[in-house]
């Protein structure tokens, strides 16, 4: 009974989470006409079911994202219930707020807030930040948190340092300080589970520039940093901002209609692009295999606008085929577009991104979980098998775009 309790709390945590850039994409344009491609990844695992750390990441605007990572003091449930508390405040905050959000305004009575509910001797520590892509500035508060990392295309490693002490309740002023992102591609905020994760013999502290600096991804940085912890010892919050540079070493695209015979095209399309990188032959295989179910994902729910369970009864059915023939000539006008690019940043090992266009609606914005499904649905699986055989998939921001990235040891030809 105490674990079914806790697993229903913790679905509650994670319902109250909440991440507007799951698995999505922004396209920025800054001020001098650069365009960047962002990506806001998250790495979160508690240590027990009920976590004392925990976050959200809001789109304020298309150009503004606001941050907040908290970590209550302690483990278990006393300090999942203050976590949760700050969390689900300052969303309803933000969400209040809305576009006429103002950082200094919505930290202050955040901590009128929580002040009042921190025990005497309770602290609570606390990142803020709020990015703006399009003047390229980022407004950082942090209370009693690990330094953040951050670095670009000249190599340089860039720390912050928290410029508040704990949240406490007897905490009455802050300070907000303003940084510059011009050049900035890479970001690292954590809680102390990172920094401070240890075997006995050393702690990870040592090992985070380094393994900042040649991870491209966050997925690349998860690996590294769990191959020498694989049983990290306290809750952990990892989250990796990303920007491509502007120019890939190297990109090609082909845009065909939406007929089965163009798809065949696109295949042999990616299939001759691939070759000019010297990728190892199963991550090529599994590549093949998820650019396949992006393609046919394009081609059936976006442009035809087939639903799981339109697709589902005509494969019940048998009528499948005759479906997408009748669908087909309604939008014969439609294209899929897709591009391949090469990507390697200084430091990193290349990266190659994978993108597939459709003109249809877009998927929404929330996805629904493969695990909620009928399992006796005949379709639905796609999205999954994208996952899987990848490092990283996002969706444009009006969903009609799948991007799938890989990391591989390679070279052009």
């Amino acid at each position: 009974y105490h674990s079914s309790q806790q697993q229903i709390a913790f679905l509650k945590e994670l319902h109250a989470i909440q991440n507007d850039y799951d698995m999505r994409v922004n396209d920025m344009t800054t001020l001098d006409g650069v365009k960047m491609r962002w990506k806001q990844d998250v790495f979160y695992r508690g240590l027990d079911i009920m976590s004392g750390d925990s976050y959200s990441m809001r789109m304020i605007d298309v150009d503004r994202s606001f941050i907040f990572t908290f970590d209550a003091m302690g483990k278990g449930v006393g300090a999942s219930v203050t976590s949760m508390m700050s969390m689900t405040f300052m969303n309803y905050l933000v969400t209040q707020y809305g576009t006429a959000f103002n950082m200094y305004n919505v930290i202050n009575e955040f901590l009128s807030y929580i002040k009042r509910i921190l025990l005497k001797d309770e602290i609570l520590c606390a990142n803020f930040l709020h990015l703006n892509s399009r003047t390229e500035e980022m407004y950082f508060c942090s209370f009693g948190m690990p330094k953040l990392f951050m670095t670009g295309d000249d190599g340089v490693l860039r720390t912050l340092k928290c410029n508040n002490l704990p949240i406490m309740r007897y905490t009455k002023e802050f300070k907000i300080d303003i940084l510059s992102l011009v050049g900035i591609s890479k970001i690292l905020v954590s809680s102390d589970g990172l920094n401070e994760a240890s075997n006995g013999e050393y702690s990870y502290e040592q090992f985070i520039a380094d393994d900042f600096m040649q991870s491209c991804t966050l997925s690349e940085f998860k690996d590294r940093f769990l191959s020498r912890f694989p049983e990290p010892d306290d809750d952990l919050t990892i989250i990796f901002l990303s920007a491509n540079s502007p120019t890939p070493v190297w990109s090609e695209s082909l845009t065909v209609k939406s007929t089965l015979d163009e798809l065949h095209r696109l295949e042999r399309f990616f299939n001759s692009t691939l070759a000019r990188v010297d990728i190892d032959e199963s991550d090529r295989e599994k590549l093949d295999i998820a650019f396949t179910e992006a393609i046919m994902n394009a081609y059936e729910h976006g442009n035809l606008g087939l639903t799981l369970m339109d697709k589902h009864r005509a494969m019940n059915s048998g009528d499948y085929d005759e479906v997408l023939a009748e669908r087909q000539l309604l939008n014969a006008d439609k294209t899929i577009k897709a591009t391949i690019s090469l990507y390697h940043a200084n430091g990193c090992a290349p990266t190659l991104e994978i993108s597939v266009l459709d003109e249809g609606a877009g998927v929404p914005k929330q996805l629904e979980p493969v695990t909620d499904r009928d399992p006796y649905l005949m379709c639905g699986r796609g999205l999954e098998i994208i996952k899987q055989y990848s490092d990283h998939v996002y969706y444009s921001h009006k969903g009609n775009e799948i991007i799938i990235v890989k990391v591989v040891k390679s070279k052009e030809v």
